[in-house]
């Protein structure tokens, strides 16, 4: 017989997974061959050492699973992202109002005309000279004020438009003339 063909039915004979009448062709073959006889004890001993290791029981027992603090856990996470998302609206609302009270202390000053006040203060001829400069800039409107790009769209027709024509909202509009 193979060597290897009987190393694979001592393990399955020491596993006890052998058909009867597998192991009984298998025990006469053993009692013929002394060789193969200790080589099926060797098999034997290492299953029954891995039996006898795997059934001792653990004296480990696993604690209970904490669903409880699961939920919890779950509760809490809620709050916190309900938390912050109600942080982030309240920054922005917060960060809005700042915004338009800047921007409408700057229109009621640029309205006013915040410098002329300096010009009567100081009573200085340089000092009215850069202001009137200033009241300049400021009636054509600030680098940034959006007055001054308001009115230069008005006075500048906008560069390479063309009219478009849309009949139905179910077409696409098309370029053409006047509408």
């Amino acid at each position: 017989m193979d060597a290897e063909l009987l190393d694979r039915l001592l393990m399955d004979q020491a596993l006890e997974a052998l058909p009867p009448d597998t192991a009984a062709l298998l025990a006469a073959y053993l009692s013929h061959d002394e060789a193969a006889a200790l080589r099926a004890q060797e098999f034997d001993a290492a299953a029954d050492a891995a039996r006898c290791l795997l059934r001792q029981p653990t004296s480990t027992a696993l604690p209970p699973f904490p669903v409880v603090s699961t939920g919890r856990l779950d509760q809490a996470r809620r709050r916190l992202r309900v938390l912050r998302s109600a942080a982030a609206v309240a920054a922005a609302f917060v960060l809005g109002i700042g915004l338009g009270l800047t921007m409408h202390v700057g229109a009621r000053d640029h309205s006013r005309g915040a410098a002329p006040t300096a010009v009567r203060s100081t009573g200085l001829q340089s000092t009215r000279h850069l202001v009137s400069a200033a009241n300049a800039a400021t009636t054509e409107g600030s680098f940034w004020s959006t007055q001054r790009l308001a009115e230069k769209s008005r006075r500048e027709p906008p560069r390479d438009s063309v009219p478009l024509i849309w009949h139905s909202v179910v077409s696409l509009p098309k370029p053409g003339g006047t509408l």
